[in-house]
């Protein structure tokens, strides 16, 4: 992980964490419709379709290195992303 990656998880634990503009937090919400389309509920799954998807989706382009997003999905609830090695993955769901 980068320095400036670094620096930037550290001030979201000082300033109380990271949110993404409004807009960009908009297209994210694109992320339930790509996975209310499946049945399943197992996270290892959910991860390989989102890794798939984000060859079309240009949200994952607002999450910043790093950084974790929350979104509220219709079907498996508030999941809870991250963005690593420039893949964006399900770090919990809820």
């Amino acid at each position: 992980m980068s320095f400036l990656t670094k620096c930037g998880q550290v001030l979201d634990i000082i300033t109380g964490g990271f949110s993404l503009p409004t807009e960009d937090e908009i297209k994210l919400q694109g992320i339930s419709t790509i996975l209310s389309g499946s049945n399943v509920t197992d996270k290892r799954t959910l991860n390989c379709i989102l890794k798939d998807a984000q060859n079309v989706q240009q949200a994952f382009n607002a999450i910043p290195e790093g950084r974790t997003v929350e979104i509220d999905s219709f079907r498996h609830g508030m999941l809870t992303l991250e963005k690593k090695g420039g893949i964006v993955q399900i770090k919990e769901m809820d």
